[in-house]
């Protein structure tokens, strides 16, 4: 006797594939509903650690290998001059329930008035210090010689830093302006 059995095959494929299908939809909110939570939670830590002010949640440090190495070489200069380059750039936050651990350099040596733009840059040269000695009262006598008149303080300017050459008189230069 022999047994026909057709389409039994068809069926178990049929209804295991219908089980496969039910438990990829609900993987696939799962997955979509944690991406989104995850997605809401890097958002938010990113709004805190770019802040233009640090939030209370982050930490500023110094101890990276950068900052060391620059610091062998700031010492110096800060001892010996008011030049001072702040080191505690490393902006840190920590990692909580609703924040990821993220850290950010932030451009701490950038002028944060525009009286540095000029101060800062004269301060590296060494006539700045010496106009601060008072060199400048001292060539201005000697400008009225008639052999020293280059040393006038409109013709040499000790310590002077130009923060208004731009580009455009580069340009003014090869077309009318």
């Amino acid at each position: 006797m022999k047994c026909r059995i057709t389409g039994q095959a068809m069926l178990e494929a049929m209804g295991f594939l219908s089980i496969i299908a039910v438990l990829l939809g609900y993987a696939m909110l799962e997955l979509h509903r944690a991406s989104h939570t995850a997605q809401q939670r890097i958002d938010r830590s990113r709004s805190i650690i770019w802040q233009v002010t640090p939030d209370e949640r982050i930490r500023a440090e110094s101890d990276y290998p950068f900052a060391e190495r620059t610091q062998h070489v700031l010492e110096p200069l800060s001892r010996l001059s008011q030049f001072e380059l702040p080191q505690d750039n490393l902006w840190l936050l920590a990692r909580s329930d609703d924040t990821l651990a993220m850290a950010r350099l932030t451009d701490s040596w950038s002028p944060q008035q525009s009286v540095q733009l000029s101060e800062r840059p004269a301060q590296l040269t060494p006539s700045y210090y010496i106009s601060e000695l008072g060199l400048n009262s001292v060539l201005k006598i000697l400008s009225w010689l008639p052999v020293t008149r280059e040393f006038a303080p409109d013709s040499l300017r000790l310590g002077f830093i130009n923060t208004d050459a731009t580009p455009a008189e580069i340009i003014c230069d090869r077309e009318p302006c």
